[in-house]
């Protein structure tokens, strides 16, 4: 593989171990906590229009990621076959772990738990308090993927622009690209700042 794909590989690896070990301490909490949910869990009829609204980030999520084609074209081995299958592979786990961190939600806190499931543990929760610190390093650890992917994008626009303006553009111009990344980051920012909850992104996008 390549310097890139290498880098992907040992990045992704902690988010790969923080969502493990996230769903494995909501299991572990609830037989620890042993609580007991006494009412009822009510499924209310929202119809389809939510399910269809959430079909789009789902889909750009797993099956259309933006990683997806540069990530193919970084391997050294690389067939549509095999790739396919790996992607088959991930999406059935995510489902059957995503499965088992609302189920345990549910059973631990009942119907009024947080969206966000890790704010209804107490901070003296040891094995939550790793939690945290095991997403927070799988963020990071995403972080500089998405900025290359972004920062590709953006140089790929100005250059095709500055074509059809009759102007000739470097390709891979450190100015350029210490510049994307510092508005990237500075809007990342802005957006976190200004965001209560993904709640709103969701519906925006």
């Amino acid at each position: 593989a390549t310097p890139i794909a290498k880098a992907v590989v040992s990045t992704q690896s902690t988010g790969v171990f923080a969502v493990f070990y996230i769903v494995a301490a909501t299991i572990a909490d609830f037989y620890k906590l042993k609580p007991h949910v006494t009412e009822e869990i009510m499924f209310p009829d929202i119809g389809m229009m939510p399910i269809m609204q959430f079909l789009p980030v789902f889909t750009l999520g797993f099956q259309c990621h933006m990683t997806s084609v540069p990530l193919y074209y970084e391997l050294s081995n690389r067939s549509v076959k095999r790739y396919s299958f790996v992607i088959l592979v991930a999406s059935f786990l995510v489902f059957i772990l995503y499965m088992l961190m609302g189920v345990y939600g549910l059973k631990t806190f009942g119907p009024d738990v947080n969206p966000d499931i890790l704010l209804d543990y107490e901070a003296k929760d040891e094995l939550m308090t790793i939690a945290r610190v095991c997403l927070s390093g799988s963020i990071i650890g995403c972080y500089p993927i998405f900025a290359y992917l972004g920062r590709g994008a953006f140089e790929d626009t100005v250059i095709q622009v500055a074509d059809k303006a009759g102007r000739q553009l470097e390709r891979n111009s450190e100015l350029r690209r210490a510049l994307t990344l510092l508005i990237w980051h500075a809007l990342a920012i802005g957006v976190a700042l200004i965001t209560a909850s993904l709640g709103k992104v969701l519906a925006f996008v």
